[in-house]
């Protein structure tokens, strides 16, 4: 397995939600998709970034930094409140843009057993929740947020 090049149309593209029935294919991908993410210094990676038209991504922006399966995410409030901050993206190596995004947000998403989740976030998981689920809406590094 291995990053798709940022010209890839899979990167401008909305992924097609999991259902239950595609959890078997993500519990099978996730391994791979964590050593690519950490071979590449990587802190989240989205499952469009390695090819698959799926709603979920992988990230260790956890107190223990340990991955975490993040399925079929949607954000359900944001604070109007905002802050840049220089991110970079796996699908963009070696390049940094200031971002503005939300310093709060609200997220509803599943995990790997498919579980119902809600949860409030700031700074940097928020940062991190919202880069990914860009990536799941087909957006690498929006040019909206560049010019804030």
């Amino acid at each position: 397995m291995k990053l798709v090049e940022s010209t890839s149309p899979i990167i401008r593209t909305k992924t097609n939600d999991v259902t239950e029935a595609d959890l078997p294919f993500v519990q099978n991908q996730i391994g791979s998709m964590w050593e690519v993410m950490l071979g590449n210094n990587g802190i989240g990676l989205a499952a469009t970034q390695v090819g698959f038209d799926k709603n979920f991504f992988i990230h260790n922006c956890n107190e223990d930094k340990t991955m975490e399966v993040i399925i079929n995410p949607v954000i359900k409030s944001k604070s109007q409140e905002k802050y840049k901050f220089e991110e970079g993206c796996l699908s963009l190596p070696g390049q940094q843009f200031n971002i503005d995004r939300h310093t709060e947000i609200v997220v509803e998403y599943k995990d790997i057993k498919f579980n119902e989740h809600q949860e409030t976030m700031q700074n940097y998981r928020a940062r991190v929740f919202q880069h990914e689920i860009d990536h799941l809406n087909g957006i690498c590094i929006d040019v909206r947020k560049l010019l804030g």
